[in-house]
């Protein structure tokens, strides 16, 4: 077995370097995407009972987004989403109950 030389090194160092920014490239709309639904959701947090799906619906996009990062070879990129998604989501989830509940309290 041959041990690469420095070139050879700095070349696939480069081509690597290449992939990911290409990769990040490619998938940024669908970076862009995740994001609006993320917005989407904390907007369905506020809005009482009906709320829910609109939550668990921009949920459930924002980790097909997040795999389609990972599988598009934008694995940094996917895995962020995929951590934004679930705070997001979860801290979403808990502004909808609070308003649910102030909703209740108030009309109960």
């Amino acid at each position: 077995m041959s041990v690469p030389s420095e070139a050879q090194i700095q070349e696939q160092q480069a081509l690597k370097r290449a992939r990911e920014e290409a990769a990040i490239r490619e998938t940024a709309g669908a970076n862009k995407m995740i994001n609006i639904f993320r917005g989407i959701c904390w907007v369905g947090a506020l809005i009482p009972i009906l709320g829910i799906f609109i939550v668990i619906l921009s949920f459930v996009i924002g980790l097909f987004g997040s795999m389609y990062l990972i599988l598009k070879q934008n694995v940094g990129g996917g895995i962020k989403q995929l951590i934004f998604t679930f705070i997001g989501g979860f801290v979403a989830l808990g502004v909808w109950f609070v308003v649910n509940i102030a909703v209740i309290g108030l009309f109960g």
